[in-house]
């Protein structure tokens, strides 16, 4: 007999952040964190309009994923435009303010710890978490 799941949250399998140039925003999570493409779609028309809430909204979507079941997507509005940049003074107590989280795990071996804050090319905040050989 199939398992029906009845519990309303399952869980979290991507976070989606806007940038403004999606070959820059690649240069640092796929060529840098080691992030791979894992797919790639042009979104536009009346559903995606109604989902992001933004009337003639087209966006170029660029999935991307490490070694576990957590992704990261890439989200570039090709209409109506860029909105207004991250505040360059936004800090962890402002109500916009988020965090993405990438944590890595390399092979047993000899490794060290590592751990570092810093914001990509269009200001989102990330930790990166991981042991490194």
């Amino acid at each position: 007999m199939a398992r029906i799941e009845t519990r309303a949250f399952l869980g979290i399998d991507h976070s989606a952040i806007v940038v403004a140039d999606t070959e820059a925003s690649l240069a640092l999570y796929r060529d840098k964190l080691g992030l791979a493409v894992v797919g790639e779609a042009h979104n536009y028309g009346a559903e995606q309009e109604a989902l992001t809430g933004v009337p003639g909204a087209s966006m170029r979507v660029t999935s991307l994923a490490g070694n576990g079941a957590f992704g990261l997507e890439l989200l570039e509005y090709l209409a109506p435009g860029i909105g207004r940049p991250m505040p360059a003074d936004t800090n962890a107590n402002d109500m916009w303010w988020a965090e993405t989280l990438i944590e890595f795990h390399q092979p047993a071996g000899k490794r060290r710890a590592m751990c570092r804050s810093m914001r990509d090319l269009d200001g989102h905040s990330l930790e990166i978490r991981g042991e490194i050989i």
